[in-house]
């Protein structure tokens, strides 16, 4: 999830970034904030981009033509699953928002307890979105949404033209590489075989010395090589 805020203030720019990155210090995941003062190309750029969710911390008056809502109301347009946060000074705008605007996750008063509230929101948006992050493939004939903590491991079919996606209550084939696939997945997945990943949160044991790993579920597979195993690896995981 990336981080976008757009507020006239430099100051409260400043601040707001130093609470995201306080917020997320534990989490480990890739993330970009990127800082707006008004309306601009960059901003469109970023709102009509849906290749990832996005959080947009809105100010109100931005002092140029165009506010904080109509920005609101300009992303609400393109997409509804990024969130919106207003933090703002103007108190009185909170039900004109809520009318003007659908889902909003917060309204935020910039002088009233702003960074225990705004710090609450960045952990409980970020947590969702790494319990309930996505694996996507669409194709012409195809559209899977996999949640990635529903993986157990993922496997290249003999032949190389497929992989298969392993939960415990589905096999998913789909028409792609495992390299493929790999870009898609975060860090809690790990290569162990040349035609193996597996979901490290999923798996009890990683042998690398015996060739095999055992998921939560019991279940054992023997597709396990010491070549990939990571330097800091241990026996078990």
């Amino acid at each position: 999830m990336d981080y976008i805020i757009v507020d006239a203030d430099i100051d409260a720019i400043a601040s707001i970034k130093s609470i995201i990155n306080k917020a997320i210090f534990n989490y480990n995941f890739a993330y970009e904030i990127k800082t707006f003062t008004e309306y601009c190309q960059g901003l469109q750029e970023e709102i009509d981009d849906s290749s990832k969710i996005k959080l947009f911390i809105l100010a109100i008056d931005l002092r140029s033509d165009i506010d904080g809502i109509q920005i609101a109301q300009q992303i609400r347009t393109k997409d509804l699953d990024n969130y919106i946060i207003f933090v703002t000074s103007h108190v009185a705008m909170f039900e004109t928002v809520h009318r003007s605007i659908h889902n909003v996750y917060d309204f935020i008063e910039k002088f009233n307890n702003m960074s225990a509230r705004l710090t609450r929101d960045l952990q409980v948006l970020t947590k969702y979105n790494q319990d309930n992050k996505l694996f996507k493939y669409k194709s012409r004939n195809t559209d899977i949404k996999i949640l990635l903590k529903s993986i157990n491991y993922i496997y290249r079919d003999t032949y190389g033209r497929h992989v298969i996606i392993v939960t415990d209550k589905n096999n998913f084939i789909v028409p792609i590489t495992l390299c493929a696939v790999k870009e898609k997945l975060d860090d809690r997945f790990i290569q162990v075989h040349r035609s193996c990943i597996v979901n490290r949160s999923n798996t009890a044991v990683i042998d690398w010395s015996k060739g095999y790993f055992t998921l939560n579920n019991g279940q054992t597979i023997d597709r396990v090589s010491k070549k990939y195993r990571p330097d800091s690896s241990k026996t078990s995981k």
